[in-house]
């Protein structure tokens, strides 16, 4: 099967938003679907080396992100976001941007409309579960991360970012969002952006090899992340 993706070039902002690096990672066995993320085309069964239900959608290694946004008394939050892409580039560029409904970035976003993307690069995935496995109603994120060493900064924006991300993208929301179920999308402006620290970023494949995440995409807390493996013996 040949997939093809379209980078959207952005000499504004002076990078290349990633889409995906890799449409597949192989064939897919039936333990690795993730019946969450259902889509109503279907695969031909002869794609996957175990019948599958023809409604699943294939595990993608796509970019990811953290949204930086402001609660009502202008401290920042963030959480981890790896449903995002470009959109559109005139008469302005455009994202797509999805979150998860029940959270305090959805709720931040919804009520302000307003939040900086920043590509986290491979070094910032230790951060994953403080920041898309814990809720800023019971948790202190900035410590966390602090703790890791690394201290959420001032920026040109009203929001405060992590340090030495691969790209950071202001967004403001256009029109209403779009019920996706448990996610409402949002189509967004780009308000201004810059490259950030490198060019390499954290992908939701990179995440899963290393245990951080599940085929589900959610975020194992540290004492839950599988051991690496052994080498075997030649």
């Amino acid at each position: 099967m040949r997939c093809l993706a379209l980078v959207l070039a952005t000499p504004a902002l002076g990078f290349v938003p990633p889409l995906l690096r890799s449409p597949l990672q192989g064939p897919l066995r039936s333990d690795e679907v993730d019946d969450a993320d259902c889509l109503d085309d279907c695969l031909a069964e002869d794609e996957y080396d175990e019948p599958v239900p023809r409604t699943v959608a294939p595990l993608l290694d796509g970019p990811v992100y953290s949204l930086a946004t402001l609660d009502e008394a202008g401290d920042t939050n963030m959480n981890v976001v790896t449903y995002a892409t470009p959109v559109g580039i005139r008469p302005e560029r455009r994202w797509a941007l999805s979150l998860f409904k029940s959270t305090v970035s959805r709720a931040n976003f919804a009520r302000r409309r307003r939040g900086v993307l920043q590509l986290l690069r491979p070094e910032h995935a230790p951060l994953v579960y403080a920041l898309g496995g814990t809720s800023a109603a019971d948790a202190d994120k900035a410590a966390a991360c602090y703790g890791a060493g690394f201290a959420w900064e001032s920026s040109d924006w009203d929001e405060r970012v992590l340090p030495r991300c691969a790209a950071y993208v202001s967004l403001e929301a256009v029109g209403e969002p779009v019920d996706c179920g448990d996610h409402e999308v949002y189509v967004c402006r780009v308000v201004d952006g810059v490259a950030g620290f490198d060019a390499s970023h954290a992908t939701t494949g990179d995440l899963r090899e290393r245990g951080l995440i599940t085929t589900e995409g959610r975020a194992r807390a540290p004492g839950d992340v599988p051991a690496p493996r052994k080498p075997g013996r030649g």
